[in-house]
């Protein structure tokens, strides 16, 4: 790792560790490609001339409301906490009608999953009478690794095992139709019968699907659409992978921005 990016997730971590404490602060993500960075600070810089204010929704979103700031886009910084099939909403600093009314929203989070923490901040947000609330998420798409499907349970918002399956043979043009299980915790098929030739194809509890067929030893299911469950009550809908490109000159003055500090 450079200097430069020593530096950077130095300045980060300090500033998460005030924001969420020392050990969450540790053990979150750091700054590690340059192409990613640039990106966002480029999405920054426009956002600054679009959007009135943004909202970080913590862990995740608070990368991309970091380096907001760095621009002089004010961002507020909110903790959210999934509870049942909502989630709890925890402001770290004062946010008031007088700062959202009438204006242009921007929030900031990695992906959606389930959704479920977007719905609580569009509701909290959406009290204040904003103009409007957008949204941007780091990913277009992101893994769903079989953990989430532990105990049997499928989680409000996400397809079954077999239904992600399913799908990933399909895009390959085969059909395949799910004989049975041998691990519903893991979501794992047992077996598939070829449509086309009628064999009976078994596998180890330990194989799991992808959407490259079929990848062994490893927990991901699929790349899942992070747009799908996003609330409607959000406008408009970006990702730093689909709809930003790597702003350099940017990426050059959030690095002096960081190292004057």
């Amino acid at each position: 790792m450079s200097k430069q990016f020593e530096v950077m997730n130095r300045k980060y971590k300090e500033y998460l560790a005030l924001q969420l404490g020392e050990g969450k602060a540790k053990s979150a993500s750091a700054f590690e490609d340059y192409n990613y960075i640039a990106e966002a600070c480029g999405a920054a810089k426009k956002l600054k001339e679009n959007y009135d204010i943004g909202i970080a929704l913590a862990t995740d979103g608070l990368f991309m409301g970091y380096i907001a700031r760095q621009f002089g886009f004010p961002v507020l910084d909110v903790k959210l906490g999934r509870r049942g099939n909502g989630a709890t909403w925890n402001p770290m600093e004062p946010i008031s009608k007088k700062r959202i009314k009438d204006k242009k929203v921007i929030v900031f989070d990695n992906d959606a999953l389930t959704g479920r923490t977007l719905r609580r901040a569009a509701t909290e947000i959406g009290a204040y009478s904003p103009q409007a609330i957008d949204l941007l998420l780091t990913y277009e798409e992101t893994p769903i690794y079989t953990e989430k499907y532990i105990g049997g349970k499928i989680p409000r918002g996400l397809p079954s095992p077999a239904e992600i399956t399913q799908k990933n043979w399909a895009k390959h043009g085969l059909d395949r139709i799910v004989e049975g299980w041998e691990s519903v915790e893991k979501g794992i098929p047992r077996g598939w019968l070829s449509g086309e030739k009628g064999i009976n194809i078994n596998y180890r509890q330990s194989d799991v699907y992808s959407t490259s067929l079929f990848i062994p030893y490893t927990k991901i299911l699929t790349l899942w659409n992070t747009r799908i469950n996003v609330p409607s009550t959000y406008r408009k809908v970006q990702t730093l992978q689909k709809n930003f490109k790597p702003d350099y000159e940017a990426m050059k003055f959030f690095k002096r921005k960081i190292m004057e500090k």
